[in-house]
Parts: C-alpha cells; sequence; structure tokens
C-alpha cells in the first residue's frame, strides 16, 4: 500500500514538474490513481498506475503513457 506522504509528493511533482508529465505548462485538473494500488492489490513488485488530466488541449498530444521512477517505485504516467 503507498503512504499518504508518497501519494500527496507524487501529486506535487506530477502538478509542477513538466519533465515528469510532459505537459509543457499546461494546468492539470486531476489526478487519478488506477490500477492494483487503487484496487488494493498491489504487491512488492507493482507499479503506480496514474492518470493525469489537464486542460489546453483539443486532441492528444501526448498519446501512451510515461514510465518514471519516484521514491523508489516504478510509476506508468498516462
Amino acid at each position: 500500500m503507498l503512504s499518504e506522504a508518497f501519494i500527496k509528493a507524487l501529486v506535487q511533482e506530477i502538478a509542477t514538474s513538466n519533465r515528469l508529465t510532459g505537459i509543457d505548462g499546461q494546468w492539470v485538473q486531476a489526478i487519478g490513481l488506477t490500477g492494483c494500488h487503487a484496487r488494493g492489490t498491489a504487491t512488492a513488485y507493482s507499479d503506480v498506475d496514474v492518470y493525469v488530466f489537464v486542460s489546453g488541449y483539443s486532441t492528444p498530444q501526448y498519446e501512451g503513457y510515461q514510465l518514471h521512477r519516484f521514491q523508489g517505485q516504478l510509476v506508468s504516467i498516462s
């Protein structure tokens, strides 16, 4: 299970870092946790799956997902 401190730090990093999200300064509207961590079935080998919703794009500019290492966890950002 992810700690509250980890989740808060990840949200802060995503919301403020263009390097991590690749959203070129667009405003983050919402961040959603999904996958096994959201279901409560995560193991020590599970990645952290998040969706990042931004304003400003009429068509998808970044398709697929990005993988990043954050505080020892593999984070998949869609």
